[in-house]
């Protein structure tokens, strides 16, 4: 088996080289992401402060980009097989709704727990 035959092999579709090299592709583009929240965050704040309500359009984008980063780290973690936006469609999130939810996921509760 040549060199060649070993690397087409690695990143073959549905291989683990292939996903490893989306992994790292999709770790790198939800730290961007999480930093384009942060800017959000303040510039969000910006407009509370100065216009005394929330932007409706900022608040919907950031509905969107949270459930991004979730569906980011879902498959970066191996709990989904599914890749993100580029691969599939960029999420709209809608108000009120949870992001797990959303993508399939069987959380039921936001609560946290607490001890007894």
């Amino acid at each position: 088996m040549s060199v060649r035959d070993s690397i087409n092999r690695f990143f073959a579709a549905g291989s683990l080289g292939l996903r490893a090299v989306q992994m790292l592709l999709f770790a790198f583009v939800a730290w961007v992401a999480l930093w384009l929240a942060f800017i959000l965050v303040a510039v969000q704040f910006t407009v509370v402060l100065f216009a005394g309500s929330a932007n409706t359009r900022l608040l919907q984008f950031g509905r969107n980009l949270a459930a991004y980063l979730y569906q980011c780290l879902a498959f970066i973690t191996f709990n989904t097989d599914a890749p993100p936006f580029p691969f599939a469609p960029w999420p709209e999130a809608k108000p009120g709704s949870k992001p797990w939810q959303e993508a399939g996921g069987s959380a039921t509760s936001t609560k946290p727990k607490t001890q007894q």
